[in-house]
């Protein structure tokens, strides 16, 4: 299943990490590594597809498989 907006990447990671609550380091991480709250991404934010990539591309490096 390819992620098509932040709203899918949030849904893949929440199915790996678990729970809310070993989400949110990660999501902060995420914050600081590619500047987007994945948790309330603004809406110009939702559909970018260079921004995705990014955000695909940093968790990835983080270890989380996409």
């Amino acid at each position: 299943m390819a992620v098509k907006s932040l709203d899918d990447v949030l849904a893949r990671l929440k199915s790996q990490v678990g729970n809310d609550l070993a989400l949110a380091p990660v999501c902060t991480r995420l914050m600081l590594r590619t500047g987007v709250n994945l948790r309330k991404p603004r809406p110009e934010q939702l559909l970018d597809g260079s921004l995705i990539s990014k955000v695909v591309d940093a968790l990835s490096a983080m270890g989380y498989a996409f």
